[in-house]
């Protein structure tokens, strides 16, 4: 009897230095998306799910702002909310998120079968895997609808592509995919301009070399599978409306409204700063942004040197997506899964570019990179350093005020809400109540987003906006809104008037029945009588009185603290008490002197090193008190320690107050 030898293939080995390259990469991704939620716009998905729940269809007219009562609502996102609301309520936070990051993963599986199928079945090696990463590094990965558009767009396009190929199936799949996204999310309107562009040049490319009737015999499949993919947009919940509803959203995106100019995914990829410089003392970089850039560069170079090779249906669709970027950075995860697959070819094989040995480029250094990379997540010094959402999960309260929703559901049905922009969705989903506004930029009229951006920074805007609500009560975010904080904290003088920063009026009495580091609830003095104020009660609010005398000793020993230079590249921000001084932020918006100074001499006593943004804090208290030889103090040792000239301005122009 003979036994067969079978020789083992190379690279079929489990942990082959391949298959090591490619867990370690889509691990990372996993990582850099496991983080804690920021997204201003979960709650308002949640809410829109729960009143499909409970009228059986989407809504028509504006159903969760009372301030816009006959504005047009447009829901074309209605599955993607009714999936991502079984997966909140019956998996919960983690088990969203899990599937929101299986979806981007699935992206990205579906680009590089994309590119398989452009390099004749190539396995994708160290150049696709790197590339990959980068993506991964830069794009945000909150939940939200373009996890879910990645992977139609990347389906679209394979679509066309098979199509071109004389595919049926590529035909076919078309207009199913259309049908699908139109009721995902507005940007289906991505996919047909991918569908006219790629079609059309190709039939035009061809006409152009064989003749009219030529090119429609060589592109009949892929031509029949666009007509197709056009009127199968209709079949969504609002019709034509709901088709023509994404020039809405254009006409918003390269328009100059403050909108545009003051949310921050709407900014131009190369606008703005690639990093900061805040008086904390550490620097402030912008590692999505800086990682954006160069792979829009990277793609763009690697488009040009690929030129011969691209055909003309691949450039359209390039050309026209590369412009998405340049108006909002929302947009780039669209550019790269459009055209990634085909600029990746310009650094394939080219003279110069891979040598025999190419060190950066070998599945083992791609590895390292990825393994780098989740060490840095998984010890808290990625989001510590790169200002990224924190590892973990768990909901920002910042942004989802569970508390005071659960608060405003308990309030009678009479009582407005008035509330700012980002914290919006989430009042309304945790609360079951109408609120003022929330982050839908693109449903509401602009002058809604203006006035409350307005009453942001004008005390006056704010008074006349809180009268004309006949709100009874306000929520106020202490990074977003602290004048309103200021305002409400406000108490009557000998004469029966309120003064804040010149405005002086008369009103009702607001106290504070909710609140956390990043947000306070106020209620009109008339509402929810039972309802008392609430105080911090933590031992350091009460350091400043009972320090005495002995606190400016101590303020003169702090300053004198080492400043953490090398500290600041390891940790970041994490070298600092913040916890502490966002409850000094919350005591300004408040107007409770003592405790802000108790919790800046415990968060300057609590640091190791020596912390600016506390001292500017502080300076800028003790110059609304009129300590100013305290004040004088705070500012003398921040020019010596910091040397800033932001500083240095900021302490002139509140010594010119004095004066006037």
């Amino acid at each position: 009897m003979l036994t067969a030898i079978v020789k083992p293939r190379a690279g079929s080995l489990f942990l082959s230095k391949g298959r090591l390259m490619w867990a370690l990469v889509f691990l990372a991704g996993g990582v850099l998306g496991w983080t804690w939620t920021f997204n201003e716009d979960l709650g308002f998905q949640l809410n829109a799910a729960r009143y499909f729940w409970e009228h059986g269809d989407v809504p028509r007219a504006e159903p969760f702002l009372y301030s816009e009562p006959g504005a047009r609502y447009v829901n074309l996102q209605w599955m993607w909310q009714l999936g991502l609301h079984a997966a909140y309520t019956r998996l919960g936070l983690e088990g969203a998120t899990l599937a929101n990051l299986a979806l981007q993963g699935m992206a990205a599986g579906i680009f590089l079968w994309r590119w398989r199928k452009l390099r004749d079945g190539s396995t994708p090696g160290a150049l696709v895997a790197s590339v990959l990463l980068l993506y991964f590094i830069s794009t945000p990965t909150g939940i939200r609808p373009h996890s879910l558009s990645w992977i139609w767009l990347g389906l679209v396009l394979l679509c066309l592509e098979s199509a071109k190929r004389g595919e049926r199936r590529g035909a076919w799949g078309l207009p199913v995919c259309l049908a699908g996204w139109v009721n995902c999310h507005a940007l289906f309107s991505l996919g047909l301009v991918a569908t006219v562009l790629y079609a059309g040049t190709a039939w035009a490319a061809d006409a152009w070399r064989h003749g009219a009737r030529e090119a429609m015999k060589r592109n009949r499949l892929l031509l029949w599978g666009a007509v197709a993919s056009l009127p199968v947009c209709l079949l969504n919940p609002y019709g034509l409306e709901g088709v023509l509803f994404p020039l809405r959203q254009a006409e918003l995106l390269f328009s100059e409204s403050l909108v545009k100019q003051t949310v921050q995914e709407l900014q131009p990829l190369f606008g703005g700063n690639f990093w900061e410089s805040p008086l904390a003392g550490f620097p402030l970089i912008h590692v999505k942004k800086f990682a954006m850039a160069f792979l829009y560069l990277l793609l763009v170079a690697g488009a040009w040197r690929a030129r011969q090779r691209i055909t003309a249906p691949a450039w359209a669709v390039g050309l026209c997506f590369a412009l998405l970027p340049l108006s909002a950075t929302k947009n780039f995860g669209y550019f790269f899964i459009a055209f990634g697959p085909y600029a990746l070819m310009g650094w394939e094989r080219s003279p110069g570019f891979r040598p025999a040995h190419p060190p950066l480029w070998t599945p083992w250094a791609v590895a390292g990179a990825a393994a780098l990379v989740i060490l840095a997540v998984v010890t808290g010094w990625w989001d510590s350093f790169f200002q990224s959402p924190r590892f973990g999960s768990g909901l920002d309260s910042g942004v989802h005020p569970t508390g005071a929703g659960d608060l405003l559901a308990k309030l009678p049905e009479k009582v407005v809400i008035l509330n700012g922009h980002n914290q919006g969705g989430w009042l309304a989903w945790s609360s079951g109540r109408r609120v003022f506004i929330d982050s839908r930029n693109d449903i509401y009229s602009r002058k809604l987003y203006e006035t409350v951006r307005h009453a942001e920074g004008d005390p006056a805007a704010f008074l006349e906006l809180l009268n004309r609500t006949r709100a009874g009560a306000v929520f106020c975010s202490v990074k977003d809104q602290p004048m309103w904080g200021w305002v409400l904290s406000a108490r009557s003088g000998p004469d029966g008037w309120k003064s804040v920063v010149g405005v002086r009026w008369q009103g009702p009495d607001w106290r504070p029945v909710w609140m956390d580091p990043k947000g306070v609830l106020f209620l009109r003095e008339d509402v929810a009588t039972r309802l008392a104020a609430v105080v911090p009660e933590e031992p350091e609010a009460r350091r400043w009185v009972e320090s005495g005398p002995a606190a400016r000793e101590a303020l003169r020993a702090q300053a004198e603290k080492p400043f953490p230079w090398g500290r600041i590249f390891l940790a970041g921000v994490r070298t600092y008490p913040t916890d502490l001084n966002r409850l000094v932020a919350r005591s300004s918006a408040l107007r409770q002197g003592q405790e802000l100074k108790g919790f800046a001499l415990s968060g300057l006593e609590a640091s190791r090193w020596f912390y600016p943004t506390i001292w500017m804090n502080l300076a800028l208290w003790l110059e609304q008190e009129g300590d100013y030889a305290l004040a004088d103090e705070c500012w003398a040792v921040l020019e010596r320690r910091v040397g800033d000239p932001r500083i240095r301005a900021q302490a002139e122009e509140y010594q010119g107050q004095r004066r006037r």
